[in-house]
């Protein structure tokens, strides 16, 4: 509207200020965040509507198409009760493995993650991998300072059983140690049966069993468990090694 200083609108969505879960939300400055489930028709429309002036306003057509491959972050300044966003990420990796569907992706941000990650869930050949790694020019690092191995076998700050199509790329692994000959600490920890799992690039280091007579430590293990099932198609490349 000319010659007024107000110039805020009203935005809704479906004729719904705000909008709501089914067709998408948008805040008051015009974001819009799409629905978890495109809407049937795909299409909503956005309108700004003038507080000064509410007879006056405009619209949008905004057409909406389903993905499988989401994309989610961590970070170490997230939440685990966020919705995993670039901007509002989870907290942690642990967090992030209960949560994804096969064929997402997780991005961890730089920073120091002190857990130990269970994977208990797999991609699949139609829906696609799942995928863990550092964000694009940072270093997650996932460290075992102060976690205890598990004395009933190998434990490893990523464990991946009886599962498949998951892929590990781009971390630091470090700082496992034990001093239990019954402890066998791992960086990455393969078992059960599965296929399609990708270790790729990682730097793991300082993965230790001080128990020099008997005792074990693995910077990455796969041991097949679960026979007569196998695992297949492990792909270990470009990894880094240090003791």
């Amino acid at each position: 509207m000319l010659n007024t200083s107000n110039t805020a609108v009203t935005w809704q969505v479906n004729g719904v200020t705000g909008g709501s879960s089914t067709t998408g939300t948008i805040s008051t400055t015009g974001l819009y965040t799409a629905p978890a489930t495109a809407p049937n028709p795909a299409t909503v429309t956005v309108t700004a509507i003038s507080q000064a002036d509410t007879t006056k306003s405009a619209t949008v057509q905004v057409n909406i198409v389903a993905v499988t491959g989401r994309i989610f972050h961590v970070s170490t300044t997230g939440s685990d009760s966020n919705p995993g966003t670039i901007n509002a990420p989870w907290r942690t990796i642990q967090y992030a493995a209960s949560s994804v569907q096969a064929g997402n992706s997780v991005y961890v941000r730089a920073g120091v993650y002190n857990e130990s990650v269970n994977i208990a869930v797999s991609g699949s050949a139609s829906g696609g991998v799942i995928t863990f790694q550092s964000y694009s020019n940072e270093t997650a690092v996932v460290d075992g300072t102060g976690l205890t191995p598990s004395t009933a076998g190998t434990q490893g700050l990523f464990n991946i059983a009886n599962q498949s199509y998951i892929t590990i790329q781009g971390f630091e692994i470090r700082n496992y140690q034990t001093s239990s000959a019954s402890a066998a600490p791992a960086g990455i920890w393969v078992s059960g049966s599965g296929s399609n799992i990708s270790l790729l690039s990682n730097n793991i280091h300082n993965i230790v069993t001080t128990s020099e007579q008997s005792g074990n430590a693995f910077g990455i293990a796969v041991y097949g468990t679960a026979a007569p099932a196998s695992l297949d198609i492990i792909t270990i490349e470009g990894n880094r090694f240090i003791a």
